[in-house]
Parts: C-alpha cells; structure tokens; sequence
C-alpha cells in the first residue's frame, strides 16, 4: 500500500511540475517526504503478529502439553501443541509447538522466550515462520 501511494505521489507532483504548476509541485514534495517519512515511522512501531516453531526435548510425559504454553504465557507469548515424536531407545521425546507473539517490527528478537523455556526444557529448534506457515 505504501509503494502504491508513494508512485502516485510521485506522478501527481510530476505532472504538477510537468504542467507548468511549479508552486504546487514544490510544495507538495516536502508535505508528501515529511507524511511518507512519518508513516513509516508508525509502521515500524505498530505491533505485528510473530510466529514460530519450537522443538523442544523433554522426558515422554503427557504433561509437557500444558505446561509450556503456561510456562511462557506470563511473557506475552502464546503457545500450541502440534505433535510429539518419540526418540527411539530413549526416555525422551521431542514435541513441536506453534508459538506467537505480538511486537513492534523494531522491537528485539525473543531472547527472553528462549532463555525461560531453555530453564525447563532442551531447545532442539526455534523457526521463525512467515503468515502462511512457511
């Protein structure tokens, strides 16, 4: 939407300029730079939707389902089952949750997420994901 209104910004002040109307084209470049510099600002510090897929390892118990989205709810975070795979030969298993967050683009990478699930849990893999799940 942005790149759209920038390239009918720019026609309209071309053809301003183009058609003889100097005044109006010189006045509208800064007021179009100073309001697409602002909203890009806006953007940047408006919170998005963040995804994840987490892999962490823990002993074969039913109890991990539950207890890591309330482990990392208190941080904002929500968390949800998608599948646990058993370790052949081992105590263990791997379960794979879907985790999300709301943040501003420019806000700092979860650390604080991994660092508390990292306490409790052996951290296999963390993927950051786009909208459609790719």
């Amino acid at each position: 939407m942005t790149t759209a209104a920038t390239l009918w910004l720019i026609t309209v002040i071309g053809l301003c300029l183009g058609g003889g109307q100097l005044a109006l084209g010189c006045v509208a470049t800064p007021i179009g730079v100073c309001t697409l510099s602002g909203l890009k600002w806006v953007d940047v510090k408006l919170p998005r939707r963040h995804r994840a897929t987490l892999t962490v390892t823990y002993e074969a118990d039913i109890g991990v389902i539950d207890a890591l989205p309330n482990l990392i709810k208190s941080l904002h975070y929500r968390g949800r089952f998608q599948e646990q795979r058993r370790r052949e030969g081992s105590a263990e298993a791997d379960y794979v949750f879907e985790v999300w967050w709301q943040r501003p683009e420019d806000a700092p990478s979860p650390v604080d997420l991994l660092r508390t699930i990292e306490k409790q849990f052996t951290i296999r893999s963390f993927e950051l994901t786009t909208e459609n799940g790719r």
